[in-house]
């Protein structure tokens, strides 16, 4: 067991410096907010897309869909993301 958790802590050090110095030589487009630093600690910034075209589909009635949240029109149950 001991020897597992050691392995493992090994592999995610092994990541993290792997990560760092992937991200020392990216530049700017490595989403650091200081102009792309690429190796202090700050968290990168992410852009969100704009719009994100979404259906929903009811639970029960899987061919009951919508382009909005609301009902099914067969059982009045509340439409859920599709896919989830």
């Amino acid at each position: 067991m001991i020897k597992t958790i050691l392995a493992s802590a090994a592999v995610l050090a092994t990541l993290a410096l792997v990560s760092m110095a992937t991200a020392a030589g990216s530049g700017a487009s490595d989403g650091c907010p200081m102009s792309g630093c690429g190796g202090c600690a700050m968290a990168a910034t992410t852009t969100q897309p704009t719009t994100q075209a979404t259906s929903y589909v009811c639970p029960m009635d899987k061919d009951v869909t919508a382009d909005k949240p609301g009902k099914c029109s067969k059982c009045g149950m509340k439409l859920v993301p599709a896919g989830k």
